[in-house]
């Protein structure tokens, strides 16, 4: 079921979006963002100065808005959640023809009305009304039929909602009508199911929904990293080809591709949640290339060599075949930065012999993935100051 999340421009649909998720089962959800101002769930992080220095807000063309159909028109996942930004217009008509339902946050009800109205009118299903208000975190749940609504204040980035009734309501309306009934694990003996680990080592939500369906939402934590670490040693370490499923966490996917990879290891590959196949993880060559099909600017300090990545539109698994890194000092720690997805993060990590190696989550900070001498995984670090770095190289495409 493909459901639409909209409402007018500075409801707090970004902030009630990052909670609802934490409430849907991880390995039967995909969220996509449909929208030049939309970024990851991340952008509901703490440290809300580090998430919009990282933040880079898009335009949204005509070509954006066929790519951003396509994708909602080929997700097969039982769950997909579509943000599509914030402004009534014409060119939201294509999603809700491809959506199912759509849940719609206001702070007025106006809004509300209009949203609906044009929701309903291109055959979607409204499962939940809410009105935004203002002011420190309250609720109320107003009805259940035709949809569920209620009013909810103080949806300001940051913040994490625990114990809503009317957000468990939204996710219980969701999950229900999806046609999800249980997790399913995937087969095969070669197979890291991070989900069914996160579950072992208690590091998941779990509620039940009204009709009985048992839902786990995984969520790893930094201070738990060696906790995963160990137990990925302890079950993994042996010769093999594996298979990483589950992968949504990019540092809990790159420590997990750090946590098998040894010298018997002879293949790695991680489950793409977009593309629903399996992407193998290759290390890159480190050298200097005139030819580089991704940019990278690496910023040094005495103590740590800053790895930034920039993408271009549309690159792919088959595009990282023409990508090169440039090679750093192996005694600093390696900080990498940038928008790119979970496998490319793992082979830009295992490509380096840095002794300590970090990964930036937007409006948390550096993670620790890696740690030969010390082992403090999960330690964070805000990285290097600005007032001391310099910059040494910048590769172009």
């Amino acid at each position: 079921m493909k459901t639409i999340i909209c409402g007018p421009p500075h409801s707090g649909k970004s902030v009630f979006t990052a909670n609802l998720i934490r409430l849907l089962p991880s390995g039967n959800y995909l969220r996509i963002s449909a929208n030049g101002d939309g970024e990851g769930v991340w952008t509901n992080n703490p440290d809300q100065k580090d998430v919009m220095r990282t933040r880079i807000k898009g335009t949204n063309t005509e070509e954006d808005f066929k790519n951003w159909t396509h994708q909602v028109e080929c997700a097969h996942h039982d769950i997909v959640i579509v943000d599509i930004g914030g402004r009534l217009q014409e060119d939201k008509i294509p999603f809700f023809k491809a959506c199912d339902t759509f849940v719609v946050v206001s702070q007025n009800s106006e809004g509300i009305d209009n949203w609906v109205k044009f929701g309903t009118s291109l055959g979607c299903k409204c499962l939940g009304a809410i009105l935004s208000e203002q002011g420190d975190l309250r609720e109320d749940i107003t009805g259940y039929t035709p949809y569920v609504t209620g009013t909810m204040s103080g949806l300001e980035r940051s913040r994490r909602i625990d114990g809503s009734r009317l957000l468990n309501a939204i996710a219980d309306a969701i999950v229900s009508q999806s046609g999800f009934k249980r997790y399913t694990r995937p087969g095969g003996d070669n197979v890291i199911d991070m989900y069914d680990i996160g579950i072992k080592l208690g590091m998941s939500r779990s509620w039940k929904t009204k009709s009985g369906i048992e839902v786990h939402n995984v969520w790893y934590q930094p201070q738990h990293a060696a906790r995963l670490n160990d137990y990925l040693k302890t079950m993994y370490w042996e010769k093999g080809n594996y298979k990483i499923y589950g992968a949504r966490s990019i540092w809990a996917s790159c420590l997990a591709a750090v946590s098998i990879s040894n010298k018997w290891t002879s293949d790695i590959e991680v489950h793409g949640i977009s593309s629903d196949s399996y992407i193998p993880i290759s290390k890159l060559p480190v050298r200097f290339s005139q030819h580089n099909a991704i940019t990278t600017t690496l910023t040094e300090d005495n103590e740590h060599a800053l790895l930034s990545v920039k993408l271009p539109p549309m690159f792919s698994p088959k595009t990282c075949r023409k990508v090169s890194l440039p090679p750093l000092d192996p005694n600093k720690k390696l900080l990498l930065s940038g928008k790119m997805p979970n496998w490319l993060a793992m082979s830009i990590v295992l490509s380096y012999r840095n002794k300590e190696k970090y990964v930036h989550v937007p409006g948390i900070g550096y993670i620790k993935v890696e740690d030969r001498k010390h082992n403090r995984l999960g330690e964070i670090t805000q990285g290097i100051s600005h007032s001391t770095s310099q910059e040494q190289n910048k590769h172009s495409i």
